[in-house]
């Protein structure tokens, strides 16, 4: 295992814009929602096979992303991000509350 920087996170605050995603908050975020699983979240339970299945392959494609060296570009961040917030959803605040 190794220390990820003390940042406040949040998925709502990684999905923000203006936030400065990077690959070490994507890695947080992978525990943070293998965890939310792991205990079994009331609202996970509640989202239909379909959504969950487009979650599982955002999460899969994102996955995969984090394999291929950062090019520090712009359009990655955007990427990342996308994918991340398809990958949550249903563990976001916004999307069940």
């Amino acid at each position: 295992m190794f220390h990820l920087p003390d940042r406040p996170r949040s998925l709502e605050r990684l999905l923000e814009e203006g936030y400065p995603l990077c690959r070490e908050d994507l890695i947080w975020a992978f525990t943070a929602m293998k965890q939310k699983a792991a205990e079994g979240n009331s609202h996970l339970l509640e989202l239909p096979q379909p959504r969950l299945v487009r979650n599982y392959l955002a999460l899969a494609d994102l996955a995969l992303l984090l394999l291929i060296p950062a090019s520090g570009s712009g359009l990655e961040e955007a990427a990342w991000r996308a994918l991340l917030r398809e990958a949550s959803h249903g563990l976001q605040s916004e999307n069940h509350g």
